[in-house]
C-alpha cells in the first residue's frame, strides 16, 4: 500500500512539473530546472530526475529553457529539427512538430547552416549539432 502511495505521489509531481513547463511555453516563456525547483519546493536533482522520467515515459521532450535555448549538457532540439528536415518535412511542418512559431526564422537558422556545410563539403550526412 505504501509503495502505491509513493508511486502515485511521484506521478503527481511529474504531471505537475510537465504542466508548469507546458503552461510557461504556451505563454511564450520557458522555465529552468532551478526555477521549477523553487516553484515546487523540491531539490534540483529531484526535479531534473522527474523531468527526465516524464520524457522517457511519455516519449515527449518538455520545452524547458535549457532545451529551447541550447543550454546545459543535454542534447538540444536542433537534432530533432535536422532529423525532420532530412525526412523531407517542410519548414512549417517542422515548426509545428517542434513547437516553434511558424513566423520566426528558428528553423531556417538551424537548417540553413547545415545545408551550407553539406554543400561545401559534399557530405551526405552530418552529426547532429
Amino acid at each position: 500500500m505504501e509503495n502505491r502511495q509513493i508511486k502515485a505521489s511521484r506521478n503527481r509531481e511529474k504531471r505537475r512539473l510537465a504542466r508548469l513547463v507546458k503552461a510557461a511555453d504556451e505563454q511564450g516563456g520557458a522555465l529552468t530546472v532551478a526555477e521549477l525547483r523553487a516553484i515546487v519546493n523540491r531539490s534540483y536533482d529531484l526535479v531534473r530526475k522527474y523531468l527526465r522520467e516524464w520524457e522517457e515515459e511519455m516519449g515527449e521532450t518538455l520545452p524547458t529553457k535549457g532545451y529551447r535555448m541550447d543550454q546545459g549538457s543535454r542534447p538540444t532540439h536542433k537534432g530533432d529539427i535536422i532529423h525532420l528536415y532530412e525526412q523531407g518535412l517542410e519548414h512549417p511542418d517542422i515548426a509545428r512538430e517542434t513547437g516553434h512559431n511558424q513566423n520566426r526564422p528558428a528553423i531556417s537558422l538551424v537548417v540553413g547552416p547545415r545545408n551550407m556545410i553539406r554543400g561545401e563539403w559534399g557530405c551526405g550526412h552530418m552529426s547532429y549539432l
